[in-house]
């Protein structure tokens, strides 16, 4: 079994480690305040376990929406929602909320919530009555410094103004409880202050494997350089210069300490341990088979409601996501002379390996009574529904040779919602929602016998980023480690930054993105090669160059929680003003439950969304309104433009 985790354990016992040798003179349990419970390194160590919980990761087994998509990327043009409503942003029926939302976890990264603040000043306010020495005095203001911007960058992010607390508040603080928001610039510049002084205070050692150290503080001012600087460039703000620099300087520090990543990019993701993996910063880690209490679990079943059966339906990959990826010569879809996409058989083929551990790749497979789960299922042509020369069984055999020497190899057929290991195999990908036929009397679509949303999706392809053999044996508890940190999203971020400011050359894009490519089978980015005719889908109001940078960046952090914040960031809301199609497929052999797009071909075309296309984005969507609750309770509150 992995090693315990501690920043899931609960804080039982605040005055742990604080142990005088003389037991008599200890105080009573029953009686610990504030002044006992601050004293020694041990127990602020002790107190900060339970701020890790700010990291949702995969979340955990009482949601069935987990924090992993539904903070952004359902939000995005990378996904469209298939159980039961669209995004709002999309739809333009964005409301002002009544209440705030949650303190913590990416359910509700966006609520206007400020306890967990409270959470981290209180721990700062009492360092320095501790007893520490002002080494240990200063590394734990660096951790808490940390955790204090890691809340406020989102916090800035959803609102921009928001209220700046410098210490921890009571009932009786009328003015900090009554003030006006803070302004943007304010805010961002006490972030950024805050990490720099982390960045230099904090203990070059770890408080144990997998804590807050020197690099998770530069990821984060890598993270935070990257996003305020380009907010401000692209939402008109001054100081755009001051933050990308940042990004750049903190990130080329962990580029020099963090020089690989794992070989394969399914194991970033489907790995039970993640500890000192090349690449890694910092990580949640899950054990299975283990509880701290009866309602909290060290596991998560994302890959079981985001890739299986009925809650398989809620994250649908769109097809402008798949057609991202770029084709096995380095070329785009729209000019790679070997892109072929009549079929989606046809479209997966030769393109970018991510692609295919993010989204499945189509197949058939014959169907038994009581299949083993796995990608050596056998292959049959057994219906009408055909494209020509395809062989059904060819990303089987492709995806059995991308699993040779990983870690997990993890990728195995999807599974029917519900069905107990082995299971039965979903017969077919793309799999649609109301498409409705029996094989040997096993059921494999929507609606079909009484049973809804059987592994049924509205645009045919099948997101399984995180589906694995661990999550099928354990059923809902997964134990693959969340990455938290990593090198390559700090490479991407450095390579952006370094183009905001006029510096991006072949060497910056071999330094980080060239790095990203061997393992996507892809040839190195030819900075001199890419010009204005190299995409012709590409949006004419980016640079060809920083089109591909935010290629690349798209395609390696897919699904995991940026892309809304980057189509915000750059000011592209307007990207989700456009019809969400799905996979192509030939018309004939769906002549019922499946609407197609009959602007995208005659023979082939592409699903089209059930939900009304809509320009729906309007640009007060770039940040969140107050809760009207809030605004009555404090009239010094102003309202977010717009709204």
């Amino acid at each position: 079994m992995k090693r315990s985790i501690l920043y899931l354990l609960p804080v039982l016992a605040i005055l742990a480690g604080s142990c005088s040798k003389d037991f008599l003179n200890r105080r009573p349990v029953d009686s610990v305040t504030d002044a006992t419970a601050f004293i020694s390194y041990a127990n602020f160590q002790t107190y900060t376990w339970s701020l890790y919980d700010y990291f949702s990761g995969y979340g955990g087994t009482g949601s069935a929406l987990p924090p992993y998509f539904t903070s952004q990327e359902l939000n995005s043009d990378n996904y469209q929602v298939s159980a039961g409503t669209n995004s709002l942003y999309i739809t333009g029926t964005k409301a002002i909320p009544v209440q705030a939302g949650g303190a913590t976890g990416a359910l509700q990264i966006a609520g206007w919530n400020f306890a967990y603040l409270r959470s981290v000043n209180v721990m700062l306010d009492h360092i320095d009555q501790s007893s520490m020495a002002q080494p240990d005095k200063d590394h734990w203001r660096s951790v808490g410094y940390f955790f204090r911007a890691l809340r406020y960058y989102d916090l800035l992010a959803a609102f921009g103004d928001v209220p700046w607390l410098e210490h921890a508040i009571n009932i009786n603080d009328s003015t900090v409880l009554y003030a006006s928001r803070s302004s943007r610039d304010s805010v961002a510049q006490h972030i950024l202050n805050d990490l720099v002084w982390a960045e230099a205070h904090i203990k070059a050692d770890e408080d144990g494997p997998n804590t807050i150290n020197v690099h998770c503080i530069r990821a984060l001012l890598s993270r935070f350089g990257l996003f305020e600087g380009t907010w401000r460039k692209y939402h008109n703000l001054a100081g755009a210069g001051t933050y990308l620099q940042a990004c750049t300087t903190y990130s080329q520090k962990l580029m020099n300490d963090f020089t690989s990543v794992l070989p394969s990019y399914d194991d970033v993701y489907n790995n039970e341990d993640l500890m000192k993996k090349p690449g890694i910063i910092l990580f949640k880690q899950y054990v299975s088979g283990m509880l701290i209490n009866t309602s909290t679990a060290t596991t998560h079943h994302t890959a079981r409601f985001i890739t299986t059966g009925n809650s398989g339906s809620i994250a649908c990959p769109t097809n402008d996501m798949v057609e991202s990826y770029l084709c096995s010569d380095g070329f785009p879809v729209s000019t790679s002379t070997g892109y072929h996409g009549d079929s989606v058989y046809s479209a997966f083929r030769n393109r970018d390996r991510r692609l295919y551990f993010t989204v499945c790749p189509p197949y058939r497979v014959t169907m038994t009574a009581n299949p083993a789960y796995g990608w050596a299922q056998p292959w049959v042509t057994f219906d009408t529904v055909k494209t020509p020369s395809s062989n059904y069984n060819e990303f089987i055999r492709l995806m059995n040779g991308l699993a040779a020497g990983t870690v997990s190899k993890a990728k195995t057929l999807p599974l029917v919602s519900w069905a107990p290991a082995p299971g039965n195999v979903i017969p077919q990908i793309p799999h649609f929602a109301g498409y409705i036929k029996s094989l040997n009397n096993l059921i494999y679509d929507n609606g079909a016998n009484g049973i809804s949303g059987q592994a049924g999706n509205i645009l045919g392809y099948k997101d399984w980023k995180l589906y694995n053999r661990l999550s099928l044996d354990a059923s809902n508890g997964s134990s693959n480690d969340c990455p938290l940190f990593r090198i390559e999203e700090v490479w991407l971020n450095y390579a952006e930054a370094m183009f905001e400011l006029g510096q991006f050359t072949q060497g910056v894009a071999d330094a980080t993105i060239n790095k990203l490519r061997p393992r996507a089978g892809l040839p190195n980015m030819n900075v001199a090669q890419i010009n204005g005719t190299f995409d012709t889908k590409r949006d004419p109001d980016v640079d060809a160059v920083l089109w591909e940078i935010r290629r690349e960046r798209r395609v390696e952090l897919m699904g995991d929680g940026f892309r809304f914040n980057d189509i915000k960031r750059w000011a592209k809301g307007a990207y989700m003003n456009k019809v969400v199609l799905g996979a192509r497929m030939r018309v004939a052999d769906y002549p019922s439950g499946v609407t197609f797009d009959a602007s995208t071909g005659t023979t082939y075309r592409n699903v089209k969304s059930l939900f009304a296309a809509t320009a729906g984005w309007n640009d007060k969507f770039y940040l969140e309104p107050v809760p009207t609750q809030e605004m009555v309770t404090n009239p010094a509150l102003k309202q977010t433009d717009g709204w």
